[in-house]
């Protein structure tokens, strides 16, 4: 009998824990549209403090990478690293906007990045354990603890493939060799096609 109520008293426990850190993991869908909005607006300014792209002939982002970015959260988190690391890490950040920038852009890489990988780790417990699942992320009134959309991602995968990395490579390979010195140009003039894949993204969350 002691035992029973020993796990019984254990499971809560974790469902508890469980629930708090999701709550604490993951951001209201309307959060993060909010911050794509504003990076919108600073990326406008942003473009207008580096030389104009003239290569009008590339494209880093074409449709194909938006397919991938929309269903595979490694290849959303690989597309938004190359941004991270390999343009804005070789940008001269001389002016606070710029840096304001950039700062914003990676907060919202990790919140998303953060909220996407919830989803895989709980959806993936959700598919095995259900009865469970339901006592970890549900209030005693069956209301859900947190305005989030981890649980709402069903057509996302975080599977990782050689067909997704190889549209990183590719990526990479126009960036620097192709492109060469003015690749940074390039990529922050395509900024506006990244931010609006991540608003379709949020938005078609239902």
């Amino acid at each position: 009998m002691r035992s029973g109520l020993l796990f019984v008293t254990l499971s809560l426990a974790i469902a508890k824990l469980q629930q708090s850190s999701f709550a604490q993991s993951c951001y209201p869908r309307g959060t993060l549209s909010q911050a794509v909005d504003i990076l919108y607006v600073k990326a406008t300014w942003l473009k207008a403090t580096i030389p104009e792209d003239r290569i009008k002939n590339i494209r880093l982002l074409k449709k194909k990478t938006k397919k991938l970015f929309m269903k595979n959260c490694r290849f959303q988190e690989q597309l938004l690293s190359f941004f991270m690391e390999d343009v804005f890490g070789q940008l001269q950040l001389q002016v606070c906007k710029e840096i304001d920038f950039v700062e914003d852009f990676h907060s919202l890489r990790q919140k998303l990045s953060r909220c996407v990988s919830m989803h895989s780790k709980y959806g993936l417990w959700w598919n095995k354990r259900p009865q469970m699942a339901a006592t970890s992320i549900y209030g005693r009134k069956g209301v859900p603890v947190a305005s989030c959309f981890s649980a709402r991602l069903s057509k996302i995968s975080c599977v990782s493939s050689a067909r997704e990395m190889k549209s990183i490579t590719r990526l990479k390979r126009t960036f620097y060799e192709q492109i060469g010195n003015k690749g940074i140009y390039k990529a922050i003039s395509e900024l506006d096609i990244l931010l609006s894949w991540i608003k379709q993204f949020l938005e078609s969350i239902k």
